[in-house]
């Protein structure tokens, strides 16, 4: 953590520097103001005591030289400073103008008026001494500013540490950033290709309880609900925006930990299958054709499924990571349907009855023009792939002769128009304290579970995610014993 903390201590440094310097600018230009005001408010306070304003003034001038002073006098206003002013001070406590007045380099300095008289050529003069107005106002402006000159370089070597005070909330997020970086809770891989190659159950035994621990400490550090606090109201955005990285990266950290979780636990069922099979066949299976066969059988399909699985997985981490570029276009919702249902009587070879209905409300679906109305603007790939999930979903969890229906339609809601594809069926349904999850990863329910219909439960999560990416949800309603509508519900193009 050295770095970030040299960093800050630059910064404190530039910008305790930058301050002083700029502040001893602005007292240096008030200064000067503040020192003209004051002269001038003495040349109108002489004016109107001597009557010369009331005499009306032609024109004012300070006359008389500073050379009416020893040259010797006025350097010594200059090069010997600090005695001058004690010694100034001791004349002043004394009461010895002579001598007091020796320490002014402005001896022979008056303010002059001229004044208008009538009927004369030359005007008359009205003369008062300016020496120790503008000997007051010099040696003033002159020490304010040489303490303002010497604070600005204190404060540019040494003032920093208060500028470093505020800027530790920085270094302590450089911290926290840094510590949710580290991966302290991954598996090294060649420990885990070490021991899989020695012992692949308890291989997979160890890499769950390492994720299940991990699990728990970031629960924890979550749960925790740690922030950045700065308390200062000019920084507010700032900490809302630190807390709010932080609370991503949490949230991130822990969701890929779950997946490599979840996904351990799914690969190593086809694994472990695939491993028994093929054990099998070395020790006693290669002279058996009936072990030969159901082997073969059942490596094919744990190889499917496992491929199956994979690219499902791969498609939710390019999701996470917005590697997903949406192709939208023009969709006539009623086509779409009509082709997926086309494809689903050609693949499942009659097992079931496939029927498209009609909503009431768009008997007349097409307008003076011909043109459809139930259009939607999306991926086509991406928006088939999504009906085809519910369409694989409703196939698999009804029994032969159910039937499944499609229905394309639109409604009116709060929000406007949307269009509906819906997918339902006349299968084993869902219970109703499990609708809430169906859309988790590798979720399934316990009537999917007893009808041993398989599958990875990352279908409707991939569902969800494809129909939300397009600003649309999907509804379900469902109940054990009568089966499950799944409703895509998208604007309307």
């Amino acid at each position: 953590m050295s770095t970030p903390k040299k960093r800050s201590r630059s910064i404190a440094r530039q910008l305790n520097a930058e301050l002083a310097w700029r502040s001893f600018g602005k007292k240096l230009f008030w200064s000067i103001f503040i020192t003209i005001l004051l002269l001038a408010a003495w040349c109108w306070t002489q004016e109107n005591v001597t009557g010369a304003r009331a005499a009306g003034i032609v024109s004012r001038e300070f006359t008389g030289s500073l050379h009416a002073a020893p040259p010797s006098e006025w350097d010594n206003a200059f090069e010997a400073l600090p005695g001058d002013v004690m010694t100034a001070a001791r004349c002043l406590l004394n009461g010895s103008e002579a001598e007091f007045s020796d320490y002014f380099p402005f001896r022979g300095i008056s303010y002059r008026m001229h004044l208008a008289v009538s009927g004369s050529e030359n005007a008359a003069t009205r003369t008062v001494s300016a020496e120790i107005v503008l000997g007051l106002l010099w040696w003033g402006f002159l020490l304010f500013n040489l303490l303002g000159l010497l604070s600005a370089v204190l404060r540019s070597l040494s003032g920093s540490a208060v500028i470093r005070k505020y800027l530790r909330p920085i270094d302590d997020m450089t911290a926290w950033a840094a510590q949710l970086s580290e991966e302290r809770h991954s598996v090294e891989s060649g420990d885990v290709r070490d021991a899989v190659k020695s012992d692949p159950k308890s291989a997979g035994i160890a890499l769950d309880s390492a994720l299940d621990d991990a699990i728990g400490e970031i629960d924890e550090v979550e749960d925790s609900g740690a922030r950045i606090e700065l308390h200062q109201t000019e920084l507010d955005g700032l900490e809302e925006a630190l807390n709010n990285m932080l609370k991503r990266l949490e949230e991130a950290k822990k969701k890929q930990i779950r997946f490599v979780d979840d996904a351990s636990h799914e690969l190593r069922t086809p694994i472990a299958v695939i491993h028994g099979y093929a054990d099998m066949l070395d020790r006693w299976g290669k002279s058996d054709p009936k072990v030969l066969d159901e082997a073969v059988s059942a490596i094919k399909t744990e190889s499917e499924h496992m491929t199956t699985l994979i690219d499902q997985l791969l498609f939710l981490a390019r999701g996470e990571m917005d590697r997903h570029v949406l192709d939208r276009q023009p969709l006539d919702a009623q086509e779409l349907l009509d082709e997926i249902m086309v494809e689903s009587e050609m693949l499942d070879e009659g097992r079931h009855v496939f029927r498209m209905l009609s909503h009431p409300a768009e008997a007349d679906a097409e307008g003076e023009d011909g043109a459809p109305k139930l259009m939607i603007s999306a991926d086509a790939a991406l928006i088939k792939q999504a009906g085809r999930i519910l369409r694989d979903n409703a196939v698999k969890y009804t029994p032969d002769g159910g039937e499944i229906s499609f229905k394309a339609y639109a409604r009116e809601d709060a929000a406007g128009r949307r269009i509906c594809l819906e997918v339902s069926d006349t299968g084993i349904g869902i219970p109703s304290d499990e609708l809430p999850r169906i859309f988790d990863r590798f979720y399934r329910g316990t009537n999917a579970r007893a009808d041993n219909a398989g599958g990875s439960g990352l279908g409707l999560s991939i569902a969800q995610w494809i129909v939300k990416e397009h600003g649309g949800k999907i509804e379900a309603i469902s109940g054990s014993g009568f089966g499950t509508r799944m409703t895509i519900v998208m604007a309307e193009a």
